[in-house]
Protein backbone atom coordinates (compact mmCIF):
# COMPACT_ATOMS: atom_id res chain seq x y z
CA UNK A 1 0.00 0.00 0.00
CA UNK A 2 1.66 3.61 -1.04
CA UNK A 3 1.44 6.41 1.33
CA UNK A 4 -1.25 8.04 -0.79
CA UNK A 5 -3.32 5.22 -0.39
CA UNK A 6 -2.88 5.16 3.42
CA UNK A 7 -3.57 8.71 3.64
CA UNK A 8 -7.14 7.92 1.91
CA UNK A 9 -8.03 5.32 4.34
CA UNK A 10 -7.32 7.42 7.67
CA UNK A 11 -9.19 10.48 5.87
CA UNK A 12 -12.29 8.06 5.46
CA UNK A 13 -11.72 6.90 8.61
CA UNK A 14 -12.14 10.10 10.15
CA UNK A 15 -14.74 11.57 7.99
CA UNK A 16 -16.29 8.56 9.30
CA UNK A 17 -15.99 9.29 12.88
CA UNK A 18 -16.91 13.14 12.41
CA UNK A 19 -20.15 12.62 10.94
CA UNK A 20 -20.97 9.88 13.65
CA UNK A 21 -20.58 12.46 16.12
CA UNK A 22 -22.11 14.87 14.45
CA UNK A 23 -25.57 12.47 14.21
CA UNK A 24 -25.00 11.57 17.67
CA UNK A 25 -25.12 15.30 18.80
CA UNK A 26 -27.88 15.72 16.41
CA UNK A 27 -30.13 13.17 18.04
CA UNK A 28 -29.09 14.42 20.92
CA UNK A 29 -29.66 17.82 20.65
CA UNK A 30 -30.77 18.92 17.41
CA UNK A 31 -33.81 16.52 16.45
CA UNK A 32 -35.21 16.66 20.17
CA UNK A 33 -35.68 20.70 19.13
CA UNK A 34 -36.60 20.33 16.03
CA UNK A 35 -39.02 17.99 17.18
CA UNK A 36 -40.37 19.95 19.88
CA UNK A 37 -40.80 22.96 16.96
CA UNK A 38 -42.72 21.13 15.31
CA UNK A 39 -44.86 19.50 18.04
CA UNK A 40 -45.36 23.21 18.97
CA UNK A 41 -46.44 24.41 15.83
CA UNK A 42 -48.66 21.37 15.08
CA UNK A 43 -50.57 21.97 18.82
CA UNK A 44 -51.06 25.62 17.91
CA UNK A 45 -52.26 24.92 14.49
CA UNK A 46 -55.02 22.61 16.18
CA UNK A 47 -55.20 25.19 19.02
CA UNK A 48 -56.41 27.50 16.04
CA UNK A 49 -58.49 25.53 13.88
CA UNK A 50 -60.28 24.50 17.33
CA UNK A 51 -60.46 28.20 18.15
CA UNK A 52 -62.04 28.83 14.41
CA UNK A 53 -64.45 26.54 14.85
CA UNK A 54 -65.60 27.33 18.03
CA UNK A 55 -66.13 30.79 16.74
CA UNK A 56 -68.12 29.52 14.00
CA UNK A 57 -69.70 27.45 16.24
CA UNK A 58 -71.04 30.33 18.76
CA UNK A 59 -71.53 32.24 15.84
CA UNK A 60 -74.01 30.29 14.60
CA UNK A 61 -75.38 30.39 18.03
CA UNK A 62 -75.95 33.81 18.45
CA UNK A 63 -76.81 34.12 14.57
CA UNK A 64 -79.68 31.56 15.79
CA UNK A 65 -80.22 33.02 18.95
CA UNK A 66 -80.96 36.44 16.75
CA UNK A 67 -83.19 34.48 14.56
CA UNK A 68 -85.03 33.15 17.42
CA UNK A 69 -85.23 36.71 19.18
CA UNK A 70 -86.28 38.30 15.65
CA UNK A 71 -89.37 35.47 15.14
CA UNK A 72 -90.35 35.93 18.44
CA UNK A 73 -90.58 39.48 18.40
CA UNK A 74 -92.22 39.03 15.04
CA UNK A 75 -94.98 37.36 16.68
CA UNK A 76 -95.43 39.05 19.52
CA UNK A 77 -95.79 42.39 17.32
CA UNK A 78 -98.38 40.59 15.38
CA UNK A 79 -100.35 39.47 18.38
CA UNK A 80 -100.32 42.97 19.22
CA UNK A 81 -101.47 44.42 15.91
CA UNK A 82 -104.30 41.98 16.12
CA UNK A 83 -105.31 43.08 19.05
CA UNK A 84 -105.61 46.54 18.26
CA UNK A 85 -107.29 45.58 15.45
CA UNK A 86 -109.94 43.99 17.32
CA UNK A 87 -110.28 46.80 20.08
CA UNK A 88 -110.13 49.27 16.85
CA UNK A 89 -113.32 47.03 15.49
CA UNK A 90 -114.71 46.71 18.77
CA UNK A 91 -114.82 50.74 19.65
CA UNK A 92 -115.95 51.65 15.72
CA UNK A 93 -119.15 48.87 16.09
CA UNK A 94 -119.59 50.70 19.94
CA UNK A 95 -119.10 54.09 17.72
CA UNK A 96 -121.27 53.14 14.93
CA UNK A 97 -124.22 52.04 17.25
CA UNK A 98 -124.14 55.01 19.53
CA UNK A 99 -124.15 56.94 16.11
CA UNK A 100 -127.38 54.63 14.99
CA UNK A 101 -129.23 55.75 18.68
CA UNK A 102 -128.06 59.33 17.76
CA UNK A 103 -129.04 59.59 14.37
CA UNK A 104 -132.86 57.65 15.78
CA UNK A 105 -133.41 60.13 18.73
CA UNK A 106 -132.58 62.96 15.76
CA UNK A 107 -134.99 61.48 13.39
CA UNK A 108 -137.82 61.54 15.55
CA UNK A 109 -137.19 65.24 16.91
CA UNK A 110 -136.99 66.01 12.96
CA UNK A 111 -140.50 64.21 12.44
CA UNK A 112 -141.90 66.34 15.49
CA UNK A 113 -140.35 69.07 14.62
CA UNK A 114 -141.78 68.37 10.76
CA UNK A 115 -145.39 68.21 12.73
CA UNK A 116 -145.15 71.29 13.81
CA UNK A 117 -143.89 73.01 11.28
CA UNK A 118 -146.19 71.84 8.73
CA UNK A 119 -149.06 72.77 11.39
CA UNK A 120 -147.86 76.27 10.85
CA UNK A 121 -147.00 76.17 7.67
CA UNK A 122 -149.84 77.41 6.00
CA UNK A 123 -149.99 80.26 8.53
CA UNK A 124 -146.14 81.33 7.96
CA UNK A 125 -146.56 80.73 3.82
CA UNK A 126 -149.50 83.60 4.00
CA UNK A 127 -147.47 86.26 5.01
CA UNK A 128 -146.03 88.66 2.33
CA UNK A 129 -143.96 91.91 2.02
CA UNK A 130 -145.71 93.40 -0.42
CA UNK A 131 -145.90 97.38 0.03
CA UNK A 132 -149.33 99.57 -0.17
CA UNK A 133 -150.33 103.09 0.56
CA UNK A 134 -151.02 103.79 4.57
CA UNK A 135 -153.78 105.62 3.10
CA UNK A 136 -156.10 102.86 2.41
CA UNK A 137 -156.97 102.05 6.17
CA UNK A 138 -159.37 103.90 8.25
CA UNK A 139 -157.27 105.42 11.34
CA UNK A 140 -159.59 103.70 13.89
CA UNK A 141 -158.35 100.41 12.41
CA UNK A 142 -154.84 101.35 12.03
CA UNK A 143 -155.39 102.12 15.83
CA UNK A 144 -157.09 98.94 16.98
CA UNK A 145 -154.54 96.69 14.84
CA UNK A 146 -151.42 98.63 16.67
CA UNK A 147 -152.92 97.80 20.19
CA UNK A 148 -153.41 94.65 19.35
CA UNK A 149 -149.51 93.91 18.55
CA UNK A 150 -151.03 92.52 14.77
CA UNK A 151 -151.67 88.84 15.86
CA UNK A 152 -150.78 86.12 13.47
CA UNK A 153 -154.35 84.69 11.80
CA UNK A 154 -155.01 81.59 10.83
CA UNK A 155 -156.88 80.40 7.65
CA UNK A 156 -158.68 77.58 10.11
CA UNK A 157 -159.42 79.06 13.24
CA UNK A 158 -160.34 82.71 14.46
CA UNK A 159 -158.56 83.41 17.74
CA UNK A 160 -161.02 87.04 18.41
CA UNK A 161 -163.91 84.84 17.46
CA UNK A 162 -164.89 88.03 14.82
CA UNK A 163 -167.00 85.82 12.68
CA UNK A 164 -165.45 87.66 9.41
CA UNK A 165 -162.43 85.66 9.76
CA UNK A 166 -164.31 82.48 9.82
CA UNK A 167 -165.89 82.87 6.28
CA UNK A 168 -166.89 79.67 5.15
CA UNK A 169 -164.99 78.60 1.33
CA UNK A 170 -166.92 76.57 -1.14
CA UNK A 171 -165.44 74.33 -2.93
CA UNK A 172 -165.09 75.89 -5.95
CA UNK A 173 -163.23 78.81 -4.31
CA UNK A 174 -160.23 76.16 -3.21
CA UNK A 175 -159.45 75.09 -7.04
CA UNK A 176 -157.07 76.65 -8.48
CA UNK A 177 -158.29 80.23 -10.10
CA UNK A 178 -158.06 81.17 -13.53
CA UNK A 179 -155.58 84.39 -12.74
CA UNK A 180 -154.97 86.61 -9.96
CA UNK A 181 -155.10 90.14 -10.75
CA UNK A 182 -153.50 93.22 -8.44
CA UNK A 183 -155.70 96.43 -7.71
CA UNK A 184 -153.76 97.85 -10.53
CA UNK A 185 -155.72 95.58 -12.87
CA UNK A 186 -158.70 97.02 -11.56
CA UNK A 187 -158.21 100.38 -12.89
CA UNK A 188 -158.87 99.38 -16.46
CA UNK A 189 -162.83 98.85 -15.18
CA UNK A 190 -165.47 101.27 -15.68
CA UNK A 191 -165.55 103.22 -12.35
CA UNK A 192 -169.60 102.85 -11.63
CA UNK A 193 -169.08 98.51 -12.06
CA UNK A 194 -170.99 96.82 -9.09
CA UNK A 195 -170.43 93.26 -8.35
CA UNK A 196 -170.97 90.88 -5.74
CA UNK A 197 -168.41 88.77 -3.83
CA UNK A 198 -168.48 84.88 -3.57
CA UNK A 199 -166.59 83.87 -1.27
CA UNK A 200 -162.57 84.70 -0.55
CA UNK A 201 -159.85 82.30 -0.90
CA UNK A 202 -157.49 83.35 1.59
CA UNK A 203 -155.88 85.59 3.43
CA UNK A 204 -152.08 87.40 3.73
CA UNK A 205 -150.09 90.39 6.17
CA UNK A 206 -149.38 93.06 3.33
CA UNK A 207 -147.40 94.41 6.21
CA UNK A 208 -147.53 94.69 9.80
CA UNK A 209 -150.64 96.33 10.12
CA UNK A 210 -152.10 95.73 6.65
CA UNK A 211 -154.35 92.25 6.91
CA UNK A 212 -155.47 91.31 2.92
CA UNK A 213 -157.95 89.10 2.08
CA UNK A 214 -157.96 87.15 -1.60
CA UNK A 215 -161.51 88.04 -2.94
CA UNK A 216 -163.58 86.08 -5.81
CA UNK A 217 -166.28 88.35 -7.27
CA UNK A 218 -169.39 86.99 -9.00
CA UNK A 219 -168.00 88.09 -12.23
CA UNK A 220 -165.07 85.72 -11.72
CA UNK A 221 -162.49 88.03 -11.01
CA UNK A 222 -159.90 87.43 -7.86
CA UNK A 223 -158.52 90.46 -6.43
CA UNK A 224 -156.55 91.03 -3.11
CA UNK A 225 -158.16 93.41 -0.77
CA UNK A 226 -157.74 95.18 2.40
CA UNK A 227 -159.30 94.45 5.85
CA UNK A 228 -161.24 97.84 5.84
CA UNK A 229 -162.50 97.87 1.77
CA UNK A 230 -163.57 94.27 1.98
CA UNK A 231 -165.43 95.06 5.34
CA UNK A 232 -167.16 97.81 3.58
CA UNK A 233 -167.85 95.74 0.63
CA UNK A 234 -169.33 92.57 2.66
CA UNK A 235 -170.79 94.35 5.34
CA UNK A 236 -173.24 95.58 5.69
CA UNK A 237 -174.06 95.47 1.85
CA UNK A 238 -173.29 92.05 1.07
CA UNK A 239 -175.71 91.84 -2.06
CA UNK A 240 -173.13 94.48 -4.01
CA UNK A 241 -169.55 96.02 -4.02
CA UNK A 242 -167.82 98.41 -6.21
CA UNK A 243 -164.71 95.82 -7.76
CA UNK A 244 -162.71 99.27 -7.94
CA UNK A 245 -162.89 100.80 -4.81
Amino acid sequence: MTSAEMMQALLEDLHKKQMAELHSELRKNIFPALNKKRSAAQKAEKAARAAEKAAEKAAEKEAEKARKAAAKEAAKAEREAKKAAKAAEKALARGRARGTRSRGRGGKGRRRGSEVWDSTDEEAGSVQSNSTDDSQLDDAVVDADADAGAPEISSDKDPHGDPFFAVDVPPSATSPPPAVEDESDDDDKSAGGETEIASFNGHRWESRRHLEFQVIWMDGDITWRTMILTTHCYYPDANSCSTTS
